[in-house]
Formats: C-alpha cells, sequence, structure tokens
C-alpha cells in the first residue's frame, strides 16, 4: 500500500477542505460520506482515510499526465 506521510496527508486535507459543505460522496459498498467524515478519516489514518489519500494522489499523479 501507498507509504502515507504526514505531508501527503495534509495535501488531501486542504484538498477536501474545499469541496462546498453539502457534497456527499460515494465510495461504493463502503457508503457515503460527507466532506468532514472524510477529512476526519484522513486526519485519523483509517482504512478509508488512506483509500481516500491513495485515490487524490493517484488523481493527482493522472492530472499531471494529462489523462
Amino acid at each position: 500500500m501507498l507509504q502515507i506521510n504526514e505531508e501527503l496527508k495534509k495535501l488531501v486535507i486542504k484538498r477536501l477542505e474545499v469541496m462546498p459543505s453539502n457534497i456527499k460522496v460515494s465510495m461504493g459498498t463502503l457508503g457515503t460520506f460527507s466532506k468532514e467524515d472524510l477529512i476526519k478519516n484522513v486526519e485519523d489514518d483509517t482504512n478509508l482515510g488512506k483509500f481516500v489519500v491513495k485515490m487524490q494522489i493517484e488523481y493527482l499523479k493522472s492530472m499531471s499526465k494529462g489523462l
């Protein structure tokens, strides 16, 4: 699994903080989460939080390659 350091977590949290407060994110069978739920899970380093960080980092990598 992706090595998650504090800088990556801070980056992802900053990205999540700019989302509108009324947005909910569906994570398939994991459930639907508010912005605050996602931030809390990233901060607490839960499995869901690690998944969110991994998704965000993969997204940023894709964007940097123009995909």
